[in-house]
């Protein structure tokens, strides 16, 4: 079964109860990244994550940029049962946005899971 479209957007999170870190202040929301990938079958996988910022190197805004359509063009046609490969690929090309790579990674094997039931 092979990929036929990747998608991402990005999703802000109200929380239900506030967190506080003293040297951050007050969190009510959180920014999120979500990505689908579906298969010939009309199976859709998900990932997300949720870059902390630049404190670990990657912000939100550097994640959207990395995940924009033309930068995952590379993963449509590809064997969802080589997700391996893929994943090899995917630490290769996206070595410096780990939670980016998750994301992608989230929705591979979430696809690959849904191929297989």
């Amino acid at each position: 079964m092979r990929i036929i479209s990747v998608k991402s957007w990005r999703e802000d999170l109200g929380l239900l109860r506030p967190y506080t870190i003293a040297s951050k202040g007050t969190t009510s929301d959180v920014s999120n990244i979500i990505v689908e990938i579906e298969l010939e079958n009309g199976f859709k996988g998900l990932g997300a994550s949720s870059p902390t910022g630049p404190d670990k190197g990657e912000t939100i805004e550097r994640s959207e940029a990395v995940l924009q359509g033309s930068h995952l063009n590379w993963l449509v046609g590809k064997k969802i049962d080589s997700i391996q490969k893929i994943s090899t690929d995917l630490r290769r090309r996206m070595f410096d946005t780990p939670a980016s790579r998750a994301a992608v990674d989230i929705a591979l094997f979430d696809a690959m899971s849904l191929n297989r039931n």
